[in-house]
């Protein structure tokens, strides 16, 4: 019988366009993001999830998920079960207001990104490799992202996690979605390894492999030092905790920041509710910045202390001066450090972490804290990724880079939103290497014309480049980096 993969249409339900597969068992599903069309694409259920056990790692993860006696996994709660994280003396737990990783585009005060982890910072005994494990979870997709640290190769191993829910047979609502419907009545799970998800938006080693293939990979920390300022446990602060002597007139210390943490998220959830599987109280308490940078750098040591080629192992994470912006831009309005942070950071096809400790658009936080219910429901229609993205102000889409700015030549535009997967350094037996953006400069004729039809697709197809959770061009955009491709061809008959 020809699997799930082989079996793809499109339809339009509700004016929004929506992919139909059909399951080995005859079952048909709706696959309502170009990401469930691309993970159909590989494949699903247990003969997918064996094809990853199959390849042999040592990892908390797979020795878990890829045991045969283990109970079902009907939500989050029976996932943490499974790897041993739902002991809150052996686990801890970070929030993040802000993202820029895989689900950076929905992530904000009012749907935060969970991290939950085994507790590494056990003195009293000697940590095992195969301690260091993590998941991560956003709601709004029906995905959570798994990374633990394999004792036989001391090196990372990334995995994703895809469920789906009753909703699944016909189209889940952004109600589904982007409330605690989403962490529990599971119907099935599919498991996707790193190996599987390369090629796709989905693609784990081109963030968590920053130096290039055959590189080693690592877990990632923009703001990895105090303050953090988009973790749950920042409350703002005054020029005499935040500004250097330098900055500061020797009076009583002016508000630099203002920060909420997760009273909003509290708020709407209620005091009693959960978010990810996790009482917000826990929540609410969690010391996130600073307990989970200090999980990144024992993590680092305990793989710098392995067998693993410690003078071939080098660690560098993509900071960000917290405490110079907050400062410069109290002071002046302005923020020269965030300037070049900005233009750095898209030199490499990365976004920047927003200049502010607020992401949320203040429409939004006050229709959304009145009533969630039916804010959600007066927007059945549309997608939860929709959603959640508007969650956030469109002052910080531009100036992080997931949108470009009216000024931005089509060089720049090409490079923030591409480099990051289609850099010199990609592997290249992979098909986004065949596209360096990099070197717009020397760009050929059949290369070109691929970009610009890509670039051109509608918002709906799985094709369409940049990827929607990476970012999005808007009309002028794409007008713009048209008539630069069109203007640098050599052979105009080939460019039509």
């Amino acid at each position: 019988m020809r699997s799930w993969r082989a079996l793809l249409f499109g339809l339009v339900v509700a004016g929004t366009a929506v992919w139909v597969g059909c399951t080995r068992s005859g079952k048909a599903i709706a696959l309502h993001s170009p990401e469930d069309v691309w993970l159909a694409r590989i494949g699903a259920g247990p003969a997918q999830t064996s094809r990853v056990c199959g390849q042999g790692a040592t990892d908390r993860i797979a020795t878990a998920l890829c045991d045969k006696a283990m109970p079902p996994i009907r939500g989050l709660g029976d996932l943490y079960r499974a790897l041993r994280l739902d002991q809150t003396g052996e686990r801890l737990v970070a929030v993040t207001t802000h993202s820029l990783g895989l689900s950076a585009r929905t992530v904000s005060g009012l749907n935060p990104r969970v991290v939950v982890y085994q507790d590494i910072s056990h003195k009293r005994r000697r940590v095992n490799y195969e301690e260091v494990v993590a998941t991560t979870f956003a709601r709004g997709e029906q995905l959570v992202e798994l990374a633990a640290l394999d004792p036989t190769t001391y090196e990372y191993n990334f995995y994703l996690l895809r469920f789906t829910q009753a909703c699944n047979r016909t189209r889940c609502t952004p109600e589904d979605l982007l409330t605690e419907k989403i962490e529990s009545g599971w119907t099935d799970w599919t498991l996707y390894g790193e190996r599987d998800l390369e090629d796709t938006p989905l693609d784990c080693a081109s963030c968590h492999m920053p130096f290039g293939a055959g590189t080693h990979k690592m877990l990632l920390m923009r703001q990895e030092f105090d303050p953090w300022m988009h973790w749950s446990d920042f409350r703002g602060g005054d020029e005499r905790t935040l500004c250097r002597t330098a900055d500061f007139d020797g009076t009583v210390g002016k508000i630099v920041a203002v920060a909420e943490g997760l009273d909003l998220l509290r708020a709407v959830e209620g005091a009693g509710g959960r978010y990810a599987g996790v009482p917000v109280a826990e929540l609410h308490a969690a010391e996130s910045g600073k307990v989970f940078a200090t999980f990144v750098v024992d993590a680092e040591g305990l793989i710098r202390n392995s067998p693993y080629r410690p003078s071939d192992y080098r660690y560098e994470q993509a900071g960000f001066a917290t405490r110079e912006v907050l400062c410069e831009r109290f002071h002046t309005g302005t923020s020269p450090t965030w300037d070049r942070l900005r233009r750095e950071a898209f030199a490499q096809g990365l976004p920047v972490p927003f200049y502010g400790p607020d992401v949320v658009d203040a429409q939004r936080r006050v229709e959304v804290a009145a009533d969630r219910t039916a804010f959600l429901r007066g927007r059945a229609a549309d997608s939860a990724f929709a959603v959640a993205a508007s969650f956030i102000a469109a002052e910080v889409a531009g100036a992080v880079g997931f949108v470009p700015r009216p000024d931005d030549t089509a060089p720049e535009i090409l490079r923030a939103m591409c480099v990051r997967c289609h850099a010199a350094a990609a592997a290249p037996h992979l098909r986004r290497a065949r596209f360096n953006a990099e070197a717009i400069d020397h760009i050929d004729p059949v290369t070109a014309n691929a970009v610009r039809r890509r670039l051109s697709l509608p918002r709906s197809s799985p094709e369409l480049m940049p990827p929607l959770r990476v970012g999005e061009l808007p009309p002028w955009a794409i007008a713009r980096i048209d008539r630069y491709l069109r203007d640098r061809c050599t052979d105009p008959g080939a460019c039509d």
